[in-house]
């Protein structure tokens, strides 16, 4: 059943959608750039920067399903639309979760660098992106299956949702360990060297990694931070709700999609010629030498 006028949520939802659009359009123009870059020989298609285009990738088809799903896809509040249902929630489910578990892969190539002295070979590399893309659409599928009568099974789709939630918030947990147990191999080996773990010959390596898995940590503990505190997501929210209910949804709309934008600013910032190439892709350099001057 449609749920009756709700200006207060339907405020906060416009300020969402603006919101995931924005972080929608940074997410192309950091795929674009890597694209770019990659033509004018100013980035090489490394390990890392291959796993970085696959997270983010996986991340604008989460932004797309997001926008999707709390609009016509969202079984909770709109008519009977299976179709739309099974589009949005394909989307969410396969890029939240190919988002989470590319940036964890980004960390554990770097713990295989970092203790082995090498990250994953081509062959391995293939080999797990294969595996993992045909895992995640796999997984997808229950999803997209359950979204075409999720109107009539609310609850059950309900319990599965919890599902998705359960899995990337397994995958974030399992991100910090990750990253705490590089930090400790850091320490030991510059220990038994004689040396400060920031002079590791990696360690500027995974100060570029590091921030991508913990931007999606972040993001993801906003957009489940209305259901933990609630029990339900923020499309229930209700009307007649308290200070502290609506300032947890603004936390869902504001944090949630910031995931685009962050990926952005932290491949501009920490990948080599980034920034010089995003200003000639764009056209600007003269206007900023003008402003210079």
């Amino acid at each position: 059943m449609q749920q009756g006028p709700r200006p207060r949520y339907n405020t906060a939802f416009t300020l969402f959608y603006i919101n995931i659009g924005v972080n929608g359009l940074a997410t192309l123009l950091t795929i674009a750039l890597i694209i770019y870059m990659k033509k004018k020989d100013a980035l090489k298609l490394n390990l890392y920067t291959r796993f970085v285009l696959q997270m983010t990738i996986y991340q604008l088809l989460f932004e797309l399903g997001a926008a999707m799903f709390t609009d016509v896809g969202n079984p909770f509040n709109n008519g009977p639309n299976g179709t739309a249902t099974a589009a949005a929630v394909s989307a969410l489910v396969l890029g939240g979760c190919g988002a989470s578990m590319w940036s964890l892969l980004l960390l554990v190539a770097a713990m295989c660098t970092v203790q082995f002295g090498r990250g994953p070979r081509l062959k391995e590399e293939i080999t797990t992106s294969v595996l993992v893309n045909v895992c995640l659409v796999g997984f997808t599928i229950p999803f997209t299956l359950a979204g075409l009568v999720a109107y009539d099974h609310r609850a059950e789709f309900g319990e599965m949702m919890k599902l998705y939630s359960h899995v990337r918030n397994a995958t974030i947990i399992i991100s910090l360990l990750v990253l705490l147990r590089i930090y400790y191999i850091l320490r030991q080996t510059s220990n038994q060297d004689g040396h400060k773990s920031n002079n590791h010959p990696l360690y500027h390596l995974l100060q570029r990694l590091v921030w991508y898995p913990v931007i999606q940590g972040i993001t993801r503990f906003c957009g489940s931070f209305y259901t933990l505190v609630y029990g339900q997501i923020a499309n229930s929210y209700p009307e007649n709700a308290g200070t502290f209910q609506t300032i947890c949804l603004y936390i869902v709309v504001v944090g949630m999609p910031l995931a685009g934008i962050g990926s952005f600013l932290v491949f501009v910032s920490q990948q080599y010629g980034a920034r010089d190439s995003l200003i000639t892709m764009l056209g600007l350099q003269n206007i900023i030498k003008l402003y210079i001057i």
